[in-house]
């Protein structure tokens, strides 16, 4: 190794530039960077902040002021701690002097304000009664090389002001790299934000409510009607106590979960403790969680049952749209730290946990990011592991990131299923209708004729023009008529898809054992063929080959059969209703499964009278009997029944027959059976991977699109209803 000289060696300069990438560009927006310098003002222990907007029009400058009544800074803490990007002061402390845990910890945080405006002016006074102040503009510090070459007049004087720190940040508009106006900076849009975000910043829990820390907002010289010359009072979100479902508790270190759940659309408020242990956890420990979860349901009935109690609770009268907007404008689940929420988790479009995504699968049972408004309070970053990025835009995606993902959705679900079995139990949310009466109401345009035309009527328009109108609008809906006819054809051709998947495993079942008959005979076959050709005398082999192919007929003939008892369920386009004889069309059904029904013991008496005629669709009349006893094998199969019997009957009434089918089967829950549950999409209590909880949900929609009713109850078995009709 070579001798080291001095004159090789060289310190690491930082570039002038790096003030930019650690303020104006690596804080992402202006709202981001007021909340950096409010964070500031808490970890000085101050009990409030002031901040104010003052725009002067002639000059057109912006002057946003940061002020607070915290413990302020020494000489010693600008010099060696403020003016040094990156400095660990607040990481080594990690709690300020009266007892509040640090926002701060990266040392970047009052760079932000160079987001705001070219220059700066701090000041601010000490628990000693020194004044410190210094200048710093943005701009001439860009225009140097290295930060060593700029240098900043610093100024300490006695005073006898309390102790606080006041940042004022000015902003030319000239200066800009784009001519911008007031408006274009700070819109009413972007103030709106603004609040929003500072309501936001705050834990609505209140952790130590003697721990005070207000906000106040003055906006000055603003053109805007709406922001002028007002001061605006920041506070904790409101109607946070007006819930549907809640979740509320704590999460040990070991995965120790202690919760409460709670139901405010019942009266008394329904609570359930629950507590378990987490298993199999993957990943590294996310320390202590604290967790407080609200869930409001947005449905019509629930929005006016949250405007009720709004009034009820706060005397506070809102109209429906009023609490939409207040859902849209505070839902999501943030993140806390010491009582400070850790952006952007929490912001109504940042849906960290993928919650809307997750939705779209079963929106039934799941929750979406707008109906939930919660937090989850982590521990410091040495007892959780959960680290904030440099950025001030989240935590690092780590192992420790993942295990709090993960145990947030150990707290959803719980709450999840609860509320799913209590919609379905009292009928709330989205009616279950059929798909045709929903088309048939989207292309009706009766009411909306009827309306236009006593509107039109008190308008006093001449009956001509009022007639030709409604002639125009007779013309689009004979367009549109035909257009529903279309897709409710293709609707009918997408049920007979989900059909045509049973179907498959039918012809395979039934259908493998004469195909490879039919297969091994054949070279046997060819063989005794070529033996015959090359002798002239075949008697010998006569008598053998005519037995061989005597099979292959028979084989070939149940192979025949299966397609014939599959053709009736095959959807034909532009199928007409009929009057169809109602035994036959269970008979099929029966036919199509009989040697499944035969294996596995099952008689099914077919007591429908030969005389019996149903008016509907021959191929949907079909699908409904064959998916009611694909339902009936199944549970037969799956239970202990000795007697395995499938019974099926019609009673004639006045206009239409009473069919009752029922099994010898388990029967099923008093739950399943309220409110017609049983027939909705994606319900289903067979195991898991055995259903897709299609079947009865297809014998639903069929049944009431050949203008049927279907229902089920249960006595000593489970006994199905239709109504199915004579006539046309």
């Amino acid at each position: 190794m070579t001798k080291m000289k001095s004159e090789d060696l060289f310190p690491i300069r930082p570039a002038a530039r790096i003030i930019n990438t650690l303020g104006r560009e690596l804080i992402k927006d202006e709202l981001a960077a007021i909340i950096e310098l409010v964070k500031n003002s808490y970890d000085a222990d101050s009990k409030w902040v002031r901040l104010e907007f003052d725009y002067n029009s002639d000059k057109e400058e912006l002057k946003v002021v940061v002020e607070d009544g915290g413990h302020g800074m020494s000489r010693d803490v600008v010099v060696n701690h403020w003016l040094v990007p990156g400095t660990s002061n607040k990481l080594d402390k990690k709690e300020s002097e009266g007892g509040r845990q640090l926002q701060g910890r990266k040392g970047i945080g009052r760079y932000a304000a160079g987001t705001l405006g070219q220059e700066l002016y701090l000041m601010t006074v000490d628990k000693k009664g020194n004044r410190t102040s210094l200048l710093m503009n943005w701009n001439l510090i860009s225009d140097k090389q290295y930060l060593d070459e700029v240098d900043v007049l610093v100024e300490t004087v006695p005073s006898k002001n309390s102790s606080g720190t006041r940042i004022e940040v000015v902003n030319n508009l000239k200066k800009t790299e784009k001519k911008q106006t007031i408006s274009d900076v700070w819109s009413y849009k972007k103030i709106k934000k603004l609040q929003v975000e500072l309501r936001k910043l705050i834990s609505p829990l209140e952790n130590n409510k003697n721990d005070k820390f207000d906000i106040n907002l003055l906006i000055k010289g603003f053109p805007s009607n709406i922001y002028s010359n007002q001061e605006i009072t920041i506070e904790p979100l409101p109607l946070l106590d007006l819930f549907d479902y809640r979740v509320f508790g704590k999460i040990s270190k070991t995965g120790v979960v202690k919760m409460v759940y709670e139901n405010q659309c019942v009266t008394p408020v329904l609570k359930e403790e629950m507590k378990w242990k987490l298993e199999n956890e993957i990943g590294d420990p996310c320390g202590e969680l604290e967790f407080d979860i609200r869930v409001f349901d947005r449905d019509p009935m629930a929005i006016e049952e949250l405007q009720k109690r709004t009034e009820d609770i706060t005397g506070l009268a809102m109209g429906k749209q009023d609490v939409r907007r207040w859902l849209n404008s505070f839902n999501g689940i943030g993140i806390y730290k010491g009582g400070f929420r850790i952006r952007p988790y929490g912001d109504n479009e940042f849906d960290w946990l993928n919650l809307g995504s997750r939705r779209v699968d079963i929106p039934a049972k799941r929750i979406g990011s707008n109906q939930v408004i919660g937090l989850i309070n982590i521990q410091p970053e040495e007892l959780s592991g959960l680290e904030e990025k440099s950025a001030r835009d989240g935590l690092v995606e780590n192992e420790h990131y993942e295990n709090l993902k993960s145990r947030v959705f150990s707290i959803i679900r719980p709450l999840e299923e609860r509320r799913f079995e209590f919609r379905i139990k009292v009928g709330r949310g989205r009616r279950i209708v059929n798909i045709n009466e929903s088309l048939e109401n989207l292309f009706d345009f009766d009411s909306v004729t009827n309306d236009i035309e006593n509107k039109l009527k008190r308008l006093e328009v001449p009956e001509s023009d009022i007639s030709e109108i409604k002639r125009n609008i007779e013309k689009v809906k004979k367009e549109k008529a035909e257009q529903l006819e279309d897709i409710k054809e293709s609707i009918a051709y997408y049920q007979n898809q989900a059909n045509l998947g049973r179907m498959v495993g039918h012809i395979l079942h039934e259908g493998r054992k004469p195909l490879s008959y039919i297969r091994n005979s054949m070279p046997y076959l060819k063989d005794s063929l070529s033996k015959i050709l090359k002798k002239y005398d075949a008697d010998e082999f006569e008598d053998e080959l005519n037995e061989e192919l005597e099979f292959t007929a028979t084989e070939a003939s149940k192979l025949y059969d299966l397609f014939s008892r599959l053709d009736p369920f095959t959807y034909k386009r532009s199928e007409k209703t009929k009057k169809n004889k109602l035994y036959s069309v269970v008979q099929d059904a029966i036919k199509l499964f009989e040697k499944e029904l035969d294996e596995n013991g099952i008689k099914v008496r077919n007591k429908i009278s030969k005389s019996a005629l149903v008016y509907g669709r021959t191929t949907e009349l079909g699908w409904i009997f064959s998916n009611m006893i694909e339902n009936s094998l199944y549970w037969l199969n799956t239970s202990e029944v000795s007697d395995k019997e499938i019974t099926i009957s019609a009673n004639k009434k006045d206009d239409y027959y009473l069919i009752e089918y029922f099994d010898s089967g388990p029967g099923t829950t008093e739950d399943m059976l309220e409110n017609g549950k049983m027939f909705e999409p994606g319900i289903s209590r067979k195991r898991s991977g055995d259903g897709t909880g299609l079947g009865l949900a297809i014998v639903g929609e069929l049944v009431k699109r050949n203008n049927g009713q279907v229902w089920a109850e249960q006595s000593n078995y489970l006994k199905f209803f239709l109504k199915l009709s004579f006539v046309k």
